[in-house]
């Protein structure tokens, strides 16, 4: 499938904004094999908060809450700002060979605290983007991108889980109210309710679909 960020689908703006999104992030088209990567070794170092029955009942949405919020802080944990900065290459993340868009393995360090604070804190990604910004070493938007982005992933992926061993069994993805131009994201919602481990065209399960994705899921059970 091809990527829902070629240069030449978009206007000037989007143009410059996916550029940006692109410099920062690996490639969409290449998400997917990051994320199963990441499923894979979730297995082995997330064994303490993933597939764990949670109560007596689903129905209990404390101990659902309490699931979703301990999966996104061992999530946090293990792979924020994993992505910032770096390309997709041999199967592997790699720095990007643009110094322009790389950053120093510091960077990357107090970032990743930056991101796991944020959630032990409960900040918001508008506020966690402003504490990026304020650190000298990233653009507005560059900030705000990555606030949402890794906020964006720890929570669906931890909701994701949590669902799961909840006993959820289906999924709908939604578009946000802003959204005005046909990619994945598209896709994704026009497929309406599908089974929880649906695989939407493009080889993910659940958003972000891209960088800066404003895309919601939903998971239930009938």
């Amino acid at each position: 499938m091809k990527s829902p960020f070629s240069r030449t689908d978009f206007d000037a703006v989007q143009v410059k904004l996916a550029t940006e999104q692109y410099n920062f992030y690996p490639d969409v088209s290449d998400w997917p094999a990051i994320f199963m990567q990441r499923s894979s070794t979730a297995e082995m170092r997330l064994s303490g908060t993933k597939k764990k029955t949670v109560g007596s009942s689903i129905l209990e949405p404390r101990g659902a809450f309490n699931r979703v919020n301990k999966v996104a802080a061992a999530y946090a944990r293990e792979y924020a700002a994993e992505m910032v900065g770096r390309k997709w290459l041999n199967s592997q993340l790699v720095d990007n060979q643009d110094n322009t868009w790389a950053i120093a393995d510091s960077t990357r360090k107090w970032l990743k605290q930056a991101i796991v604070d944020a959630f032990e804190i409960g900040w918001s990604p508008m506020q966690l983007a402003k504490m990026i910004q304020e650190s000298g070493g990233f653009s507005k938007y560059a900030a705000r991108m990555i606030a949402h982005t890794e906020i964006g992933n720890v929570n669906i992926q931890s909701h994701y889980e949590a669902s799961q061993s909840c006993g959820a069994t289906f999924k709908r993805t939604s578009l946000s109210a802003d959204h005005n131009h046909d990619d994945v994201c598209s896709i994704a919602a026009d497929a309406g309710e599908v089974p929880i481990d649906f695989v939407y065209p493009g080889g993910l399960k659940v958003p972000l679909f891209h960088p800066f994705c404003r895309c919601a899921i939903s998971f239930y059970f009938r």
